[in-house]
């Protein structure tokens, strides 16, 4: 097996077997609010006075995060660009939310690391083959 299709079939299984939709996914009981989004792709700006910027790749400002937890939150829902997300109002609710979706992310990539060390024997191009299959499945890990 090559590395390419290694990528190939570890895309397939995670979309096919193991996906899940953040935040929908890990939320349980929060009590959360419902925020519009600019239904295109942001990333993490920059920090001022304590306050992290989520810009689209034009620059433009979309949201100043009090938290680089907000933040991540934000990013992380943003995945396939939706209009709308729910998000905890309180801040420790949050945080608990993104712990549950960042174990998720770190299980998806043992699992990986696991069957790659079986099948490669060397973890040189694990990150390269790693970031490729996140990248396919538009995932991060922040």
């Amino acid at each position: 097996m090559t590395e390419n299709e290694f990528i190939s079939i570890w895309t397939e299984k995670i979309r096919d077997e193991r996906l899940k939709d953040f935040p929908a996914d890990f939320l349980k009981e929060e009590k959360v609010a419902r925020i519009k989004m600019p239904g295109r792709a942001m990333m993490m700006g920059a920090e001022l006075f304590g306050s992290v910027e989520l810009v689209d790749t034009d620059g433009d400002v979309h949201f100043m995060c009090e938290s680089s937890e907000k933040a991540k939150y934000i990013l992380y829902a943003n995945r396939n660009h939706p209009l709308y997300t729910e998000i905890p109002e309180n801040e420790e609710d949050l945080a608990t939310v993104l712990k549950r979706y960042e174990n998720f992310l770190d299980s998806l990539l043992n699992d990986v690391k696991n069957e790659f060390l079986k099948s490669f024997k060397a973890a040189g191009k694990f990150a390269q083959v790693s970031n490729s299959i996140f990248r396919n499945l538009k995932l991060s890990r922040l």
